[in-house]
């Protein structure tokens, strides 16, 4: 096995989207993604666009820390998780998302075998683990020979059927011939499997033939589809110049004249026009018998399961974090209303949540998860439950609460659905 001096220190976290995500538990085998596609929002902080030989961009790649992965659950196992945030969300069985931040199953993992230990680590702990990948590497038997000994839920990456405009959009991934292989045999194989239409770049072919792709991996087995608009980095001048070439779209231009808005560095589409490809998206998934996850900002509450992942009723992943606000429309939808009372029996961990200190210095001295979460509820606004289409902030005897709203302003553009 190939060793390496440097280690990527952080594989294990909590990720920033605990506000409204029940799988916000992140682990990477590698910092870095030989990938390398166009439009991912890690492309820049990995290095971008600017290798292009696969020796060249592995150069780039960091393998995990194996050792302080292994002793988070060890810690664990003894009983002794302590204070850590990562170790208690593990004593806890959150299930994690492997694959947050790079693909375990990048081609960096033939030199450094990272995800093949992780998979025997999951196997002996029976741990519940979502992988999202585009790699085809879990497909080797001895890759699914120790997956199928795991409690793992795999989400193949694929927006398009079109082989042409995958190779402009993601040059260095398999084929989508080799991902609909993958699929059919982790399916075949009693592995559940999903598929991320991640992202949604609209006006092009990836939405035009959207529903043609979804018969096509439902007959390949896949349950669940998971789909997210793109949300463009202003920042990164390279990607936004690779996607536009590769779709023959000014995309800036594009999203200004749909009223997208800024939100930290990222252009994000109106609710409505999101919404406009999750109705008959949703309606082709159904047609077909597989589930719906929208993972949407403003539009979570929309999928058919509680979390836009899928995988809140497969066996062994029912701890999926629920203080947030996602969590909160659900209670909202079948009440009428929503108040942080109702979250009160939801499990969250005490300890300090560390990746938040400039929040911190100006907010409060309740340093928790919860204790931002409960100040974003009095807020309001981003990142809050506000932020969801169907959730309206309102004081009721100077309780905060959520009202359930069942056709929000915010979607009735969307009553002009487009012909896909």
């Amino acid at each position: 096995m190939t060793q390496h001096s440097a280690k990527y220190s952080a594989p294990l976290d909590i990720t920033s989207q605990f506000y409204f995500c029940g799988v916000p538990f992140r682990l990477d085998s590698y910092q870095g993604c030989t990938h390398r596609c166009h439009y991912c929002f890690a492309n820049k902080a990995f290095g971008g666009l600017r290798s292009s030989g696969v020796v060249e961009r592995e150069t780039t790649i960091l393998p995990a820390d194996l050792a302080s992965i292994r002793r988070d659950f060890v810690a664990v196992e003894k009983g002794q998780p302590g204070k850590s945030l990562r170790r208690q969300f593990l004593a806890h069985r959150v299930p994690i998302h492997w694959g947050g931040m790079s693909d375990p199953f990048q081609p960096a993992e033939m030199r450094y075998r990272v995800s093949l230990q992780l998979l025997t680590l999951f196997a002996r702990n029976q741990y519940p683990v979502v992988c999202s990948t585009k790699g085809v590497i879990l497909g080797k038997p001895d890759y699914l020979a120790r997956a199928k000994e795991c409690n793992l839920a795999v989400q193949i990456s694929l927006i398009t059927l079109d082989e042409r405009l995958r190779k402009r959009l993601e040059p260095y991934s398999p084929s989508v011939n080799k991902r609909l292989q993958l699929i059919e045999l982790l399916a075949s194989n009693g592995i559940w499997v999903a598929v991320r239409l991640q992202p949604m770049i609209i006006d092009t072919a990836i939405e035009r033939d959207a529903p043609k792709l979804i018969r096509r991996v439902a007959e390949c087995g896949a349950q669940h589809l998971i789909v997210e608009g793109y949300k463009p980095s202003v920042t990164n001048k390279a990607a936004l110049r690779a996607v536009g070439e590769a779709t023959g779209l000014d995309i800036i231009q594009q999203y200004r004249e749909y009223g997208a808005i800024k939100y930290r560095h990222e252009l994000e589409l109106p609710a409505w026009r999101k919404y406009q490809y999750l109705v008959p998206l949703r309606d082709a998934c159904h047609a077909v018998g597989i589930t719906y996850g929208a993972a949407d900002n403003q539009l979570h509450e929309e999928s058919d399961t509680i979390t836009c992942c899928g995988i809140d009723n497969l066996p062994g992943f029912r701890n999926f974090w629920r203080y947030q606000s996602t969590f909160a429309a659900i209670i909202a939808r079948q009440k009428g209303e929503v108040s942080l009372h109702d979250l009160e029996d939801q499990w969250r961990p005490p300890g300090i949540y560390a990746a938040n200190e400039n929040w911190w210095r100006d907010h409060g001295n309740d340093k928790s998860l919860t204790g931002y979460f409960k100040w974003k509820w009095r807020e309001g606004g981003p990142d809050s439950p506000e932020d969801l289409a169907h959730l309206r902030q309102i004081t009721r005897a100077g309780q905060v609460i959520y009202e359930w709203v069942n056709h929000p302003h915010s979607l009735r553009p969307a009553l002009k659905q487009l012909t896909l």
